[in-house]
């Protein structure tokens, strides 16, 4: 008889348990949706716990001050929402692995450190990405600025969706804007507020130090952006990323083909070169027509692999184009002028 008290009141106390602690008496399922998100929740926090910002770092050779908490918390908080948002951070490395090389390459070329490589990481997640107010391309240039650094902006063709002139273009706005600042850390700033609002933001807080200027909120978390980047591409198993287990976007190798002597079709091009008029266009995202006028001489790129993430490259869907308006013989003929020898590219 006593045992069976014993175990009657043990089961009564583990119902009683089973009520109080849990968040709906409605329905054990009910009970367990919340466990499970709570579960979800504390493990994404404990995996960000894991990866501490780094106690010395740089910016293009400037010393970043990691002494300062306020630093520390921003750009912990940058890395956070990386690490936690783990898919887009993995798909975003894998466009690192196709454009780093040439990046880099011309930033080196043009005496530009390299660490504004990450501020294009910034900018466009390397995508050729058009912003809500216009600006457009790896380096997200506004119209207006683009033309004055010599991208060719109309109706046919709009080169800030060219990685690599785009590249050389953004080089000489970095020069400009060190000119003016004379600190690569102020010209990172700039590049995303302009440089008058920065220095009026200087003036008036008698203070030349990004790290502890009050600037709006987009450009004040701006850099910590660019270091995140930075952080995890330089060290990407401190911060939890397995280079092995992420596919990488290759460099891809191209032929250029000289046209635009005659009105020459894209399409027709493209059919005659074995591929769609859309993965063309992919390849070649800074042409706006499919179309291009005689006397309009340029070189169109053929890729020499089919095996390539052209999604990537994509800026719209040419697929639904009106296209096979010339006859093949347009293409025959601005195909005459193709010089003996073809150029290749390693990379964009």
């Amino acid at each position: 008889m006593r045992k069976a008290l014993i175990s009657l009141t043990v089961l009564t106390g583990l119902a009683l348990s089973a009520f109080f602690i849990s968040p709906s008496n409605s329905t054990p399922q009910s009970a367990q949706v919340p466990q499970q998100e709570n579960l979800r929740y504390a493990s994404a926090h404990l995996t960000q716990m894991r990866f501490e910002a780094p106690m010395t770092l740089d910016f293009a050779g400037e010393a970043v001050p990691m002494e300062l908490e306020p630093v520390r918390l921003k750009l912990q908080k940058e890395l956070n929402q990386k690490i936690k948002h783990t898919a887009g951070t993995r798909q975003l490395y894998r466009r690192v692995m196709r454009y780093e090389h040439l990046f880099k390459k011309i930033l080196t070329e043009e005496g530009i450190p390299t660490d504004f490589f990450y501020l294009s990481m910034a900018e466009s997640a390397l995508s050729n990405a058009i912003s809500p107010v216009g600006a457009a391309g790896f380096w997200q240039f506004m119209p207006a600025t683009g033309r004055a650094y010599d991208l060719k902006i109309n109706a046919s063709v709009d080169e800030r969706f060219h990685p690599v002139k785009a590249t050389y273009a953004a080089t000489r706005y970095f020069k400009d804007l060190y000119q003016e600042l004379h600190s690569w850390t102020l010209v990172a700033a700039a590049y995303n507020m302009g440089a008058s609002g920065l220095k009026r933001a200087m003036r008036r807080q008698n203070n030349t130090s990004y790290y502890t200027l009050e600037l709006n909120r987009e450009t004040s978390q701006y850099l910590y952006r660019i270091l995140s980047n930075k952080c995890i591409v330089e060290q990407p198993g401190r911060y939890g990323y397995d280079l092995k287990t992420i596919t990488p976007y290759s460099p891809l190798r191209f032929e250029y083909v000289k046209v635009g002597e005659v009105r020459t079709d894209l399409a027709t091009l493209a059919s005659r070169k074995g591929f769609s008029l859309d993965q063309l266009m992919t390849v070649n995202p800074w042409f706006q027509s499919t179309t291009l006028s005689a006397g309009q001489t340029t070189r169109i790129r053929i890729p020499l692999s089919e095996d390539f993430y052209a999604a990537e490259l994509k800026v719209k869907d040419w697929s639904r184009e009106v296209v096979n308006t010339d006859p093949p013989s347009a293409i025959l003929d601005s195909e005459k002028a193709l010089p003996d020898t073809i150029h290749r590219e390693a990379a964009s």
